[in-house]
């Protein structure tokens, strides 16, 4: 079922001045005025009446405006109709002219200003929602100017397609593995048996007030070689759910690489990799690309290891063969810099290990919103010196900060 939350705003003589302005203006785009913690925000203005609505489907949306009389009992068909939209920070302006069944169209951003004309308002809106879905082009340069302009975006904002691709690969080198990927512990036959992983992430994001919450599922495969079980192919996939302030998101990645032992400490992992993502509530589609080189180097104390751990990868977006598919033509080069502390310790007998770990995200090409973050993480689990062990458990708490964001998230894994 459409979640549908609505709201009105209380306005102040100031305020309701200027939105009378701007209804005046019937071809002047006019911004949405006070922000909503969903995606999708709008205020319309008809008969000298404003109402703002905050919505977390584009469908929801869509209705009220293809149907004014959803929120104006007495709306006439004839009146001046003013629906100036916020979406995902690109201001869209929708206006009926008095006496008039035209809708026009102004996305002043991006230089549209197109009339669709009906022989009714409703069929008018309805040929706004064929060009829209028609027009991939139009969908591409919107979603690229949201990349700039929103932490939200379900591209590249917070829990977006494109940063979890980054996140994937550096994790997988360097967050999610059972055991040692730098120097050979134990012997050949102790360390070749193949491993399979499976894991649950929970993620919850608080973004400019607004919730980014995320169930993931990571799957892996490893296959060790039989001579020297640091050679290893990796096989990762996963799906995941985002709610992005009550949009609903689904996403989906596979990916494949090969561990070198460049020597007893350098380990390098080239990776290439596949996602896709889309939401009927968002009505997006996209795909993303890269491929990523990832090197690790551990230095051995005592009583605790330090791994360095350093990648750069290229991203960038392609076209889906699905419906509201579009390729924003994002292009971005990542260089994620990490260094993590393992420090053996003891439970009941059983030998474990914690871990902690810092990491730096700098994304350059497009321009980003968000174009960096950090992560703090904090792991116990099983001694990754044990490549006897028969199977393997990591519970990992990570903290994560970014331009107007902040979250946590709790990963487990289980190897076998």
């Amino acid at each position: 079922m459409i979640k549908i939350r609505s709201m009105f705003t209380d306005i102040n003589r100031s305020k309701a001045t200027a939105l009378a302005a701007c209804a005046l203006g019937a071809l002047t785009p006019c911004a949405a005025s006070a922000a909503c913690n969903t995606l999708f925000e709008a205020t319309v203005t008809t008969g000298g009446v404003t109402q703002q609505i905050c919505r977390d489907t584009i469908e929801s949306l869509y209705e009220n405006i293809k149907d004014p009389a959803t929120l104006f009992p007495g709306y006439n068909q004839n009146s001046l109709v003013v629906s100036n939209v916020r979406y995902l920070g690109v201001d869209v302006n929708l206006t009926y002219a008095q006496n008039s069944q035209t809708l026009n169209l102004v996305i002043p951003e991006l230089g549209i200003n197109q009339p669709f004309t009906g022989a009714t308002r409703r069929d008018s809106a309805i040929l706004l929602r064929k060009y829209l879905e028609d027009n991939p082009d139009l969908l591409s340069r919107l979603q690229k100017r949201q990349a700039e302009l929103s932490p939200l975006s379900p591209i590249t904002g917070v829990g977006g397609v494109l940063p979890r691709a980054i996140l994937n690969d550096f994790s997988a080198s360097f967050g999610d593995t059972p055991t040692r990927i730098a120097t050979s512990q134990g012997t050949a036959s102790q360390g070749s048996q193949s491993v399979l992983g499976a894991g649950v992430l929970l993620s919850s994001q608080s973004v400019l007030g607004a919730k980014v919450n995320t169930l993931a599922i990571p799957l892996s495969y490893t296959v060790r070689n039989d001579i020297d079980p640091r050679r290893q192919a990796m096989l990762r996939g996963g799906l995941a759910v985002v709610d992005t302030a009550g949009s609903r998101s689904y996403q989906g990645r596979v990916s494949a690489g090969y561990r070198f032992p460049m020597s007893d400490q350098w380990v390098l992992t080239p990776m290439a990799g596949l996602s896709a993502a889309g939401s009927r509530d968002a009505a997006f589609a996209v795909g993303v690309l890269n491929g990523s080189l990832a090197s690790t180097y551990t230095w051995e104390f005592e009583s605790f290891d330090v791994t360095m751990g350093n990648m750069v990868g290229y991203y960038q977006t392609f076209k889906l063969p699905v419906k509201y598919t579009a390729d924003p033509k994002i292009r971005i080069a990542a260089l994620v810099n990490g260094v993590f502390v393992s420090q053996p310790v003891s439970f009941g007998g059983s030998k474990m290990s914690f871990e902690y770990g810092f990491s730096d995200t700098r994304l350059g090409g497009t321009e980003l919103y968000q174009n960096n973050s950090q992560e703090l993480t904090i792991s116990l689990g099983t001694n990754k010196n044990a490549l006897s062990a028969r199977s393997f458990f990591r519970a990992t708490l990570a903290f994560q900060k970014a331009k107007d964001s902040k979250g946590a998230s709790l990963g487990l894994n289980y190897w076998f």
